[in-house]
């Protein structure tokens, strides 16, 4: 890519094998460590920062051995970006007016290290995958249990102690952030996929939207909602690409159907059928909704009756002392200030001063230190440099994780890409970028959406020698 070597395809391939067979029981215990990392990573803020050290520890242990696959993931052109708008972000401490808060916002960019230290296990990129996917899973777990807690009075069982909003083991608008990302791994396969992974995929799916809505996060509401009609769209282009496939086939006998195994022929019967299938995610998720209005309904409805009754106060009589009036106020301030300083900002962890500053005497509301919005908050903060280097970024991502997936695109091996920009649609209400899970989880997608990247698939011979015994991927 771009003429340098160490992202040539070849070279990187050669380079993990080198490595590998160098040290065996190193690769065994990086690939277990980094399995379970992608499962605690979506954990509690002290499981993710305790789990993320071990990662780290071993990284600095294997330096030695794998210091030569770090060539490739350092001179890649996405890493460039992403450590680009890193820079440039610390810079913009120099203009800020609260630098204490703008180092808290530059520590952010520490996860960055996690797409460095995860590019040495990407052959295994399948059951890292699988990893994340069963996290995500054990969260719904967590909502489970809290729900539990507050129908039975049990206090051990309470995570959060709001009745009407139940984000499990994270805070509210975390978690609708978090599980519209989860929503995002399950949605191709749910909508395009095939089989027994279809329906997993659709269950999981299912769980997933009820987790969202009973988190209260009418953002991520929102968020889900669009991210699920993107991917039914996404599927009607895909399948509407594989009919002019099958209708230029021989007396229109049969077509390809384009599976996560390969490619083989199926009837016209069974052709004919596919669209009707798109409609079957779509009634599992309407039964789970079903199902969710009749156990916590009446909290859904608080929850849409006050943002309705807080944006007319802010219409009517510009009440900004609500929620949704604060956020109102706060989105003002970051286009103030995105104004008053377009280039370059008002410098990293200055926005809530510069706010406070500049605001109008009927603006009586709270500014928070950030502005509940990742797109307003970093052009305000780091002005059109910084946003222009995120959403590089965050487009080269999304390229990455749909590159090359041809027939796979209807597997969970699509789920990074969409579950990165479920992650990008929740950041309209969210700032995914400075809240540590969403932070640790937007370059953990990352890292598995760089392209290119190892080859996956079958286990090669270098990876048998290895493990002594194939590895399920």
């Amino acid at each position: 890519m771009f003429g340098i070597p160490y992202t040539r395809q070849g070279w990187i391939d050669a380079e993990m094998a080198k490595a590998a067979a160098r040290d065996p029981f190193g690769h065994r215990l990086h690939v277990i460590l980094g399995l379970t990392w992608l499962f605690l990573s979506v954990g509690p803020v002290t499981v993710v920062e305790f789990a993320v050290a071990l990662l780290w520890g071993l990284g600095v242990l294997r330096a030695y051995i794998v210091h030569r696959t770090w060539r490739s993931v350092g001179c890649h052109p996405t890493m460039w970006v992403v450590l680009l708008g890193a820079l440039w972000q610390m810079a913009s401490i120099a203009w800020s007016p609260d630098r204490a808060q703008g180092w808290v916002e530059v520590s952010r960019s520490r996860w960055i290290a996690v797409m460095w230290l995860n590019w040495s296990i990407l052959p295994y990129r399948g059951a890292m995958i699988t990893a994340l996917v069963l996290g995500f899973l054990a969260a719904n777990g967590a909502q489970v249990l809290n729900a539990a807690g507050h129908r039975l009075n049990v206090g051990w069982m309470v995570l959060d102690r709001n009745p009407d909003r139940n984000p499990g083991w994270w805070q509210p608008v975390v978690a609708g952030s978090m599980l519209t990302a989860a929503l995002g791994l399950h949605l191709p396969a749910a909508v395009m996929g095939s089989g027994r992974t279809r329906w997993l995929a659709m269950l999981g799916a299912a769980v997933t939207t009820a987790g969202v809505l009973v988190t209260g996060s009418r953002g991520a509401w929102l968020a889900s909602a669009a991210l699920i009609l993107i991917v039914i769209a996404v599927g009607v282009v895909w399948w509407f690409k594989g009919w002019k496939h099958r209708s230029a086939a021989p007396n229109g006998s049969g077509w390809k159907h384009r599976s996560a195994v390969r490619e083989e022929p199926l009837k016209s019967s069974k052709a004919r059928a596919l669209p009707g299938r798109a409609l079957l995610p779509i009634a599992l998720v309407a039964l789970a909704g079903v199902v969710l209005w009749l156990t916590a309904g009446d909290a859904i409805v608080r929850r849409y009756d006050n943002a309705r009754d807080e944006i007319r106060r802010v219409i009517d009589h510009r009440d900004y002392t609500t929620w949704t009036g604060a956020r109102v106020l706060m989105a003002k301030v970051a286009l103030r200030a995105a104004a008053a300083h377009p280039v370059r900002g008002v410098g990293a962890g200055g926005y809530q001063k510069w706010g406070n500053d500049h605001r109008k005497p009927d603006e009586a509301g709270y500014i928070h230190v950030h502005a509940h919005n990742t797109y307003l908050h970093i052009v305000a903060t780091t002005g059109l440099v910084g946003l222009g280097l995120f959403l590089t970024a965050m487009g080269m991502g999304l390229y990455g994780a749909l590159r090359g997936l041809g027939a796979r695109m209807g597997t969970y091996a699509a789920g990074p890409g969409f579950a990165l920009l479920g992650l990008l649609l929740a950041g309209m209400t969210d700032v995914i970028q400075l809240n540590v899970q969403t932070v640790a989880l937007m370059y953990v997608l990352m890292g598995l959406n760089l392209w290119p990247r190892p080859a996956e698939g079958r286990m090669p011979a270098w990876d048998r020698a290895a493990w002594g015994k194939p590895f399920p991927r």
